[in-house]
């Protein structure tokens, strides 16, 4: 209720209260008024004052008002509340599972309306596996939509094309420079066209503002409205540009993050941000590893999982049992967090876990 709405009465503004005409406790003259607009009351007369909670108890208590404040909340509600007694949380609120029980078993899969920020070393594998993430979501039928910000189109598919083979779907061949390579044959190729029809859209990296924020989002909202995507992936945080350039970059970057978890929120989707961390220190193992990643540490407070990919030092595989390792150093749902050991195929350019299931095989292998 507005307090100059008239649902009180008449009454008028002198500096920063705005006193009625008549008390509706009392019914004495300008006795009451409402302090800095709205939300707080005193009446000098009554000797009372008080909230909008406090001054609605005194009016159910007073006959001519019952009915009219009753009739009044019904129709306006206050405004910007939850009313936790009667309030139901969704029952529909979907998930996406990361096609790792191990993870899903953490966090139950990537849920509507939040952001997940996936970080790592560079060269560590924290952008293949936001790759593999995306397409085992699309083989759970699940649109992506995905900004690269390091690769074009072409290498993006490469990349892509070749996880998605899998180990029936790939060959190898020998470059120039007589180093091997892996890529997905063309009968795999092919059938992978199929399966992803019209669910992997990439945001076209070559044109111009194409890394402005601004021009992501709006792609975002694109794919999500008439196309179905419900996972969004924006790799990486440090390749996006934005307009005001005389702003702090920690306070641009901020700004962004908050804006990417208003979108998953207000278009029920699931939102992936690649950030790198913060250059290792001599103090770094003594620090929140959820402060670890550089920029702005609203990035990390925004999100509701933080995962962390690393990659075992050679050295290290045979008395570690693995060569990469899987973080989850922020749950914010569940709270449960753990590392696992996870096994990287150069190859597939897959991760498969030690324990646990995973997708080992895309459905568009069953396609003729």
């Amino acid at each position: 209720m507005k307090v100059d709405d008239g649902f009180f009465g008449s009454g008028i503004w002198v500096g920063n209260k705005y006193t009625l005409i008549e008390c509706p406790m009392c019914s004495e003259k300008n006795v009451f008024s409402f302090l800095g607009g709205e939300g707080y009351f005193e009446c000098i007369n009554c000797l009372k004052a008080g909230t909008w909670t406090d001054l609605l108890a005194y009016l159910s208590k007073v006959d001519w008002w019952v009915d009219k404040v009753n009739m009044r909340m019904k129709i306006d509600p206050i405004e910007g509340f939850v009313i936790l007694d009667k309030y139901k949380a969704p029952s529909d609120v979907k998930r996406i599972q990361t096609g790792f029980s191990i993870l899903d078993n953490i966090f139950e899969g990537f849920s509507e309306g939040a952001l997940t920020v996936l970080t790592g070393k560079r060269g560590e594998g924290k952008s293949t596996f936001a790759s593999q993430l995306a397409l085992n979501a699309i083989n759970y039928g699940t649109g992506v939509a995905f900004y690269s910000g390091e690769l074009g189109a072409s290498m993006f598919q490469n990349w892509v094309f070749t996880q998605a083979a899998g180990p029936s779907g790939v060959e190898s061949y020998k470059e120039r420079s007589g180093a091997i390579r892996h890529r997905a044959t063309p009968k795999s190729e092919e059938l992978i066209r199929k399966w992803m029809k019209n669910k992997f859209f990439l945001s076209d990296n070559e044109g111009a503002g194409a890394s402005e924020y601004k021009t992501i989002l709006k792609r975002f909202k694109d794919a999500r409205h008439y196309h179905g995507a419900r996972l969004l992936v924006v790799d990486n945080l440090m390749t996006m540009s934005y307009d005001n350039i005389n702003e702090n970059v920690y306070r641009r970057q901020s700004a962004f993050v908050g804006e990417l978890v208003d979108f998953a929120q207000q278009n029920k989707c699931h939102v992936i941000l690649v950030a790198h961390p913060k250059k290792a220190t001599d103090e770094a193992g003594k620090q929140d590893e959820n402060e670890m990643v550089a920029g702005s540490a609203d990035i990390t407070n925004r999100a509701g999982i933080v995962i962390k990919v690393e990659r075992v030092k050679d050295e290290k595989i045979q008395s570690e049992g693995c060569n990469a390792k899987i973080k989850v150093t922020k749950n914010r749902e569940f709270g449960t967090e753990g590392t696992m050991k996870f096994f990287y195929d150069i190859p597939t350019r897959r991760f498969k876990p030690e324990l646990g299931t995973s997708i080992t095989r895309f459905s568009w292998e069953d396609m003729e």
